[in-house]
């Protein structure tokens, strides 16, 4: 894993926003946080943000689902908020036919 490329690329930004397919806890997420974390402590102002799995069991229903995983609305839209401070935007929805007919993974 490139560490140094990433600390480089948040030391120019001053943030960082972590995407898993996965729960945040003891995940890649964390060991990635904790690493850039560690290296860039006191070297200004830091803002990171993880998104993951919420933190309850996985669903077996579509109406759950959408609130489980980060889709790639929400993750835009915690970019915009990171970047531009405001939580008035977010992306327009597009539904792809596969995604419509998914009945979840069991």
């Amino acid at each position: 894993m490139d560490v140094d490329g990433i600390v480089e690329s948040v030391r120019k930004t001053g943030k960082l926003l972590l995407v898993d397919t996965a729960w945040t806890s003891c995940g890649a997420t964390a060991e990635i946080l904790s690493r850039v974390v560690e290296t860039l402590q006191g070297d200004g102002d830091l803002l990171v943000a993880r998104m993951g799995f919420a933190p309850v069991t996985c669903p077996t229903v579509r109406c759950l689902e959408d609130r489980f995983y980060p889709s790639a609305q929400s993750i835009a839209a915690r970019g915009y908020e990171m970047v531009c401070g405001k939580t008035d935007w977010s992306p327009p929805v597009q539904e792809f036919q596969e995604i419509i007919e998914f009945k979840g993974p069991f």
